[in-house]
């Protein structure tokens, strides 16, 4: 709520509806159930994570209304510093130790358009139809995102709707967005249409679609600077203006919406006065504006379980293990997948309220960074690298290793950097060799003996051990009775090329096995 500088009227500070046309990408759920991050339409889902931040400063090249305001430099910086004053504030009550809330900056740009924002007006209104041509020209000068990016095809029953009802541009916005966010690698993005205007101009701060706002020079300025461009990003993370509660009191129609990813009430706090989505008309400056509860739920900040971790990134983990099995010698490779399971959209498909307009796909943007195993095994991420919420990886098994055929996934998400573990039993095929297999840690000290490096006596001793204690298993062998002299050259000889890689275990057992008939190791 602002009170303009040369009148009385209150402005609302409106977020734009385009609920019948959004309607239908509800139903468009033709993706894969893995792919759980942010698409091309899930541009700000809600306030955890990153942000790329476009900055278009739009001015009238006197093709459509007569230019009346240009930038300059000095006025564009100071506009920029107001907008950056307002996110900072987002940035500065982020509620939580994991996690974060970060506004990343693409350069600014200036685009030119046949609308002179500042003259544009019926009414004494600047009217949101003709914000359209407005953003089409502007995106279209700056060369930022196209009406035709094939991203827009995630949902194919989305684009025959918009163009039926003359929307189409939503898509050049969105894709202009999406550019932003691929190239500053953030998590979503905002485009920020910024008219130059002398004075306020009645209509011109509003959302007009996920993930973009138009928001005039003078209102960046207002009360001190940043409480405009605040307000109107936090609609873009789903929370809802107060204002008519606020005026009206809580019975008003308006009072107590349901809006955002987790879909909660707008508001436990009236009058709203000071709140940054209730009445800001007398507060002097940010520092001393509020954020109520309902608004910060709103925007995805909630923890039930109160562990200063947000529930929007505590994500289930999946882990599933393939029933295909591939022999690589004496190892099993096995197939898998895991899964950040994403908390639940709880947005209402029946409310036919203003956030119909905000798309609901079950969405994370935590991502798993690292898959191990007890017992410590290889384990190979399919596409290279552990990066992303939905990841497909192989195991490299050796079946001795296993303990009662089991084994336990480890996997560590990258915000919260939980260990998350799941354990399997598996059902392995055990090779004919499996019985007489040998850890692969016992070919250093056979290696080491082999070239002379610890003595006769330390080999036979730890090799006694292994037996007795089932760790080297070996088939029955009667004793002689007498002993020989000293361990035979090629049983050493063999445990060098053993070592090397050059014999099969069972050539190394051979040895092992005669050592015990001639009583030189002692297994009774």
């Amino acid at each position: 709520m602002v009170r303009g500088k040369n009148s009385s009227m209150i402005t609302k500070l409106a977020i734009l509806v385009f609920a019948f046309i959004l309607i239908p990408i509800l139903n468009a759920h033709a993706e894969d159930s893995t792919n759980v991050h942010p698409g091309f339409y899930e541009i700000s889902q809600y306030a955890i994570g990153t942000v790329g931040i476009q900055i278009i400063f739009t001015e009238s090249d006197g093709s459509g209304d007569p230019s009346k305001y240009d930038w300059n430099e000095s006025k564009m910086r100071m506009a920029e510093a107001n907008i950056k004053k307002g996110l900072e504030f987002w940035e500065d009550r982020y509620p939580f130790e994991v996690g974060k809330l970060e506004f990343l900056y693409r350069p600014s740009m200036i685009g030119e358009t046949g609308v002179e924002a500042s003259t544009r007006v019926t009414d004494g209104w600047f009217q949101h139809y003709d914000n359209r041509e407005l953003v089409v020209d502007t995106l279209t000068d700056t060369g930022c995102g196209s009406v035709t990016d094939p991203r827009a095809e995630q949902y194919p029953n989305v684009l025959p709707r918009l163009k039926t009802y003359g929307y189409q541009f939503i898509i050049h916005v969105l894709s202009c967005a999406n550019e932003v966010r691929d190239e500053l690698g953030t998590d979503w993005a905002t485009v920020i249409f910024v008219p130059y205007t002398a004075d306020q101009v009645n209509g011109l701060a509003f959302g007009f679609t996920e993930g973009a706002f138009i928001q005039d020079s003078y209102m960046t300025t207002i009360n001190g600077g940043g409480i405009i461009p605040a307000h109107e990003w936090a609609h873009m993370v789903g929370a809802t203006d107060m204002i008519e509660c606020d005026l009206r009191g809580p019975d008003d129609d308006a009072c107590g919406e349901k809006a955002g990813y987790l879909y909660m009430e707008e508001t436990d706090t009236i009058p709203m006065t000071n709140c940054i989505l209730g009445s800001t008309g007398n507060n002097p400056g940010l520092s001393r504006i509020c954020v109520s509860d309902g608004t910060k739920h709103q925007m995805g900040w909630v923890d039930e379980n109160n562990n200063n971790i947000p529930d929007l990134v505590e994500n289930a983990v999946t882990v599933n293990l393939s029933e295909n099995q591939k022999k690589d010698g004496s190892s099993v490779v096995i197939e898998g997948a895991v899964m950040l399971e994403p908390v639940k959209c709880k947005w209402d498909e029946d409310d036919k309220t203003w956030q119909n307009e905000w798309y609901c796909k079950d969405t994370t943007i935590n991502k798993i960074i690292q898959v191990t195993s007890i017992p410590t095994t290889e384990i190979k991420p399919t596409d290279g690298k552990f990066d992303s919420a939905f990841e497909e990886f192989t195991i490299t098994l050796n079946t001795t290793e296993l303990n009662n055929n089991e084994i336990e996934i480890k996997v560590k998400d990258e915000i919260t950097g939980r260990i998350h573990s799941s354990t399997f039993v598996l059902d392995v095929e055990v090779s004919e060799t499996t019985d007489t297999a040998i850890p692969a840690w016992i070919k250093n000290n056979a290696g080491w003996w082999a070239d002379g490096q610890i003595p006769d006596s330390a080999f036979i001793d730890g090799i006694e051990y292994l037996i007795k204690n089932g760790i080297i298993v070996i088939s029955d062998t009667k004793q002689n009775e007498s002993q020989a002299n000293g361990v035979p050259e090629w049983v050493k000889n063999n445990a060098g090329w053993w070592a090397d890689g050059q014999i099969p275990d069972s050539a190394f057992i051979d040895g092992i096995e005669y050592l015990v008939k001639i009583d030189i190791i002692q297994v009774s």
